[in-house]
């Protein structure tokens, strides 16, 4: 076997030329430091290479390593070969065949960050802080974004299947999601939607999005819009230049947008707007956010919040706050390092603090850790946490906090069946001439349930699944029969609660059949009228716009405004 000592050893001195330690340079304690360190990790490696009981590739150890490095760093920095390079080239400059996720890791899980608007992903019900537990069987625990990244991405009309695990839900979701192209396009929708009042929809940040948002504004202007809800729900980001970009279109010149700030004091770059804004700073401006909104899209929202141009509404941000540069490396390689925090102009940081949060639950954990080796397995999924622990910062807190449409398992089933896509299917043959303000009536209702029944549509709850353990624990324990009895007459009473699910259900039932019949019919408008009319949030910021009262009072920060919205959501 050859030896890896001479090409170890011209490894490490190319490290150490790189960080001043050789040809005369001073030694400085923490340059020792580091030139012992990498000796003892030269000397490891030379060891495993000649030693180990198999043979090993130079290069696999190598990368091994840097995985670990960056792994030790934070989520966002990675080593990033040149497949990997091009994917997230591809990601902001073109199109790509996928399920349509952004994704990181968090407590070593892969986790959905934000589904992409109008993609397989978002279609099928997955939602931020979905934890994907599962790809092709494969448990996705210590994965890299990069490894998954490749595992969900493949031609279009391919499949995948995943598991997700999802708080407040006992049963992991089962998903087959058919790959599509995802097109990289920003404004995915623009319109007037409800008495005067003006609705954008930007679904990421790539190269033209502030051109698409300049756009928008103009028609909505155009159109006489007396306000406008900019929606920024479920959008995980992309290019950073392009949230300056589109803070300019709501912000005098010369204003803040936002700064970056690195290692040290001098490493400080600000951004300002460069432009005169695009939509005139009397026309009132709501921003929608939620658990899915990120990066790019929180650098605006706090920019706007600080600025007092905008109010804020729906649930806390994401709180991805830190800087990436893409540096160059040899091999065609690149190394993608966060080298600064985003800070809003108030100076309010924008990354999510967990340190505090992560040691309560190491010291919670800690304490049961025996107990815990002997009862979960492996395999297990763990229970999913929430996004907004005790202890938390970062992220953009809205001036009004409003609770997103909450998906039940009963509508993710039938979500993830299609059958409110094969229902319009066949109602649109049978209806060719169905108009933009079509809404959907009783009767409607009702050949949805025979076409459901006609599927034998069923699904297992989660109280079915616990009273399935349940009896097989008492099988097992060799129960009486009038226990087991007695069991069985409640699986009876659990499926008879199960039929009332369609009516529990039916607001959602209705908007999803009109949204699929509309999409069929005039595509993204007709599809954007039936969800926005059944949108908690987004009529919740309608309302707001027309009470001028109302509206100024949040914009100040005042606390009387409680009441309008309470009315606007009920």
């Amino acid at each position: 076997m050859p030896s890896l000592k001479r090409p170890a050893s011209r490894y490490i001195v190319l490290c150490l030329v790189g960080l001043g330690l050789v040809g005369g340079a001073s030694v400085t304690s923490a340059s020792k430091n580091v030139y012992n360190n990498l000796r003892t990790y030269n000397q490891i490696l030379a060891n495993v290479y000649d030693k180990y009981v198999e043979e090993v590739d130079s290069k696999d150890l190598i990368y091994a390593s840097i995985e670990g490095l960056m792994k030790s760093l934070d989520p966002h920095s990675a080593f990033l070969e040149q497949k990997q390079y091009s994917d997230l080239m591809e990601e902001t400059q073109g199109r790509y065949g996928g399920v349509g996720i952004s994704i990181d890791i968090r407590d070593d899980w892969l986790t959905v960050v934000s589904p992409i608007e109008g993609t397989p992903a978002f279609r099928l019900g997955l939602r931020a802080g979905d934890r994907i537990v599962k790809i092709e069987g494969e448990s996705t625990k210590g994965i890299t974004t990069a490894e998954a990244a490749k595992k969900l991405r493949g031609p279009k009309g391919t499949p995948v299947n995943i598991t997700v695990a999802r708080k407040g839900e006992h049963q992991p979701f089962e998903f087959e999601i058919v790959r599509d192209l995802i097109e990289i396009k920003s404004v995915l929708y623009h319109g007037i939607v409800r008495d005067g009042i003006g609705y954008v929809k930007l679904v990421r940040f790539s190269e033209d999005s502030g051109k698409e948002v300049e756009e928008a504004l103009a028609d909505l202007v155009a159109e006489g819009a007396e306000g406008i809800v900019f929606d920024l729900r479920w959008n995980h980001g992309g290019l950073l230049t392009q949230a300056v970009a589109v803070s300019d279109k709501f912000l005098d010149r010369g204003q803040l947008i936002s700064y970056t700030q690195g290692r040290q004091r001098r490493d400080r770059s600000e951004f300002h707007a460069s432009e005169r804004p695009s939509l005139p700073t009397e026309v009132p401006l709501v921003v929608l956010v939620n658990e899915g909104t990120a990066s790019a899209s929180e650098i605006v929202a706090g920019a706007l919040q600080d600025a007092n141009r905008s109010v804020i509404m729906g649930k806390l941000t994401y709180g991805k706050g830190l800087v990436q540069t893409l540096i160059p490396l040899d091999g065609d390689a690149s190394l993608k390092l966060t080298t600064a925090k985003w800070y809003t102009p108030a100076g309010r940081c924008i990354q999510r603090d967990y340190e505090e949060g992560a040691a309560l639950a190491n010291a919670n954990a800690e304490e049961d850790a025996e107990e815990d080796a002997e009862e979960i397995g492996e395999d297990e999924v763990p229970p999913v946490e929430g996004t907004e622990e005790p202890g938390v910062t970062g992220g953009i807190e809205p001036d009004i906090i409003v609770e997103s449409d909450r998906f039940t398992r009963y509508v993710v089933e039938l979500e993830q069946g299609n059958h409110f896509f094969r229902f319009a299917v066949n109602y649109t043959a049978e209806h060719p001439d169905v108009p933009i303000d079509f809404r959907v009536g009783e009767n409607i209702v009702q050949e949805f349930r025979e076409y459901l029944d006609g599927q034998e549509f069923d699904y297992e709850t989660a109280a079915e699944f616990e009273l399935k353990r349940l009896r097989d624990v008492a099988t097992d324990a060799e129960f009486d029969p009038e226990t087991l009895t007695a069991l069985d007459m409640l699986a009876e009473r659990i499926g008879f609660e199960e039929t009332k699910d369609f009516e529990k259900n039916r607001d959602y039932v209705v908007s999803a059949i009109e949204r699929e019949i509309l999409a069929k019919m005039h595509g993204t408008e007709g599809r954007y009228r039936a969800q926005l009319r059944a949108d908690t949030q987004a009529q919740a910021a309608i309302d707001l716009l027309l009470d001028d009262k109302a509206f100024l009072a949040a914009l100040n920060g005042k606390n009387t405004i409680a009441a309008a919205v309470d009315a606007a959501v009920e």
